[in-house]
């Protein structure tokens, strides 16, 4: 279930920049073609990546918080991802 919020959200986001850019192009008294679409989609879906890549460091970083680990092994027991553990360690610092 939380897979399908994450692609809806996704799919919202995309809507909001392609509405973004498809007002700004209507209020400078262009039309929004092709070609315009075949640059911007390819950037949003970037800066999708990108964050959601973020999102998942952060969410290992969070996970550290919540759950208490006191220990670098604890935090090497949950996850073998070079950006959770350096998320986790980053916590035990605190």
């Amino acid at each position: 279930m939380e897979a399908l919020d994450e692609v809806i959200e996704i799919i919202l986001l995309l809507i909001s920049v392609i509405s973004a850019v498809a007002a700004y192009f209507r209020f400078r008294g262009r039309s929004f073609g092709v070609s315009d679409m075949l640059i911007f989609v390819p950037l949003a879906v970037a800066a999708d990546v990108f964050c959601y890549q973020l999102f998942q460091m952060v969410a290992g970083e969070n996970w550290a918080l919540e759950s208490g680990a006191a220990s670098r092994a604890d935090c090497d027991r949950q996850s073998a991802a070079r950006a959770f553990r350096e998320g986790c360690y980053a916590r035990l610092g605190r």
